[in-house]
């Protein structure tokens, strides 16, 4: 297998990984939720590389958008080593130059060994080399600085981080942005934060977390962690929000099962499913995360041996005895129609309409658009 294809592999799974937050996992304001068998899995691969091979992944690493992947890359590169090699370091201030100075042809090299160095250096040289990669042209750079300095934050970013945002916005600049600028900043790019994350967005408005809630239409899922996050309580009954949670689920399941949703077959392949499940902890529905777990083994125990049946299917049928008696799974329909008739649906754009008579080609129309359009016409 190609090294391109290796890292496009690992990057591409790395990238479907949901992120976690400080209030999920303790470890990091933000990181992403490889479990430790896929950590091993990463470190393995990268350290079956050969030398030449690992020099070919540098190069391909530098010139392409594999932020996910660089830590695991300089981790397994240093592993990689036989023994450890004692070097006389040039300073920070010198190698952050070169990397700085396109014209020096070693800015690959500077990139390694700033990363290298990064958690051992003093913290005024870290900020330094935070705000240089804020500068590059480099997605990937880019994307590791702005994850740093989240982690890493002081006032001084803030400049580098609007125009790098300006420049090109992605996700972990706009999550930075959610957490450390000032409110009228994040107010001023509502439309394009809410785009990566409005929940987040609802977090650092707490005080306006209701009506944004509102506005943008959360799910149960996510409500319920802004309201975890922010200390609050969601304006619901135990029994309404375990009503939601589960409707939430059945319809997944329900739209994985007809097309519409593209998913593996399984309950912990929910997205946000863990979220919710600690902000429930965190409000205290103890009830309902009981039942997710019965709900939960009843799926797993009889899906197992069921070539016909998976977890889905079996979580509805759970659902329909405990939570929706007068619901009723979907069995005995053409699913390939179902998607065919999802993928071929065209929404019209646009009518043309010169005359009165041209209204009556649209008998669909609403009365008080009828209305609207004779007016103009």
């Amino acid at each position: 297998m190609e090294v391109k294809a290796i890292l496009d592999s690992l990057n591409e799974y790395y990238k479907t990984k949901p992120y976690l937050t400080l209030a999920e996992d303790d470890s990091d304001s933000r990181s992403p939720s490889l479990n430790k068998m896929e950590n091993c899995a990463y470190f393995g691969i990268l350290k079956t590389l050969s030398d030449s091979e690992l020099h070919e992944a540098e190069e391909i690493i530098s010139e392409g958008d594999y932020a996910p992947i660089i830590d695991f890359f300089v981790q397994a590169t240093l592993h990689q080593q036989p023994k450890p090699v004692v070097v006389k370091n040039e300073t920070i201030d010198t190698v952050l130059g070169r990397f700085l100075d396109k014209r020096s042809k070693r800015v690959s090299e500077s990139r390694k060994e700033l990363l290298r160095r990064f958690d051992y250096a003093s913290f005024s040289e870290q900020k330094k080399i935070i705000k240089a990669f804020l500068s590059s042209n480099n997605t990937s750079d880019v994307e590791w600085a702005a994850v740093k300095a989240d982690r890493l934050w002081d006032n001084s970013y803030a400049d580098f981080i609007k125009v790098a945002f300006e420049r090109k916005p992605i996700e972990s600049l706009a999550l930075t942005i959610l957490h450390h600028m000032p409110l009228d900043y994040v107010r001023a790019l509502e439309s394009q934060l809410v785009m990566f994350s409005r929940s987040e967005y609802c977090i650092r408005l707490a005080e306006e977390s209701d009506d944004l809630i509102r506005k943008y239409d959360l799910n149960i899922f996510e409500i319920l962690y802004v309201k975890a996050r922010i200390g609050g309580k969601a304006r619901l009954t135990e029994f309404q929000v375990g009503c939601r949670f589960f409707k939430f689920i059945y319809s997944y399941c329900q739209n994985v099962q007809i097309g519409i949703y593209k998913s593996e077959d399984s309950i912990c392949s929910i997205p946000w499913i863990r979220r919710a499940l600690w902000a429930l902890g965190e409000l205290g529905y103890r009830d309902i995360l009981m039942s997710f777990l019965q709900m939960n083994k009843y799926a797993v125990d009889n899906s197992i041996g069921d070539k016909e049946h998976g977890e889905f299917y079996y979580a509805q049928q759970w659902m329909i005895a405990n939570c929706f008696p007068l619901a009723h799974v979907t069995e005995n329909i053409d699913f390939s129609k179902v998607r065919e008739g999802i993928e071929n649906f065209e929404r019209p754009n646009s009518i043309k309409i010169d005359t009165k008579e041209d209204i009556d080609k649209y008998d669909d129309l609403p009365p008080d658009i009828i209305d609207t359009l004779i007016e103009f016409i």
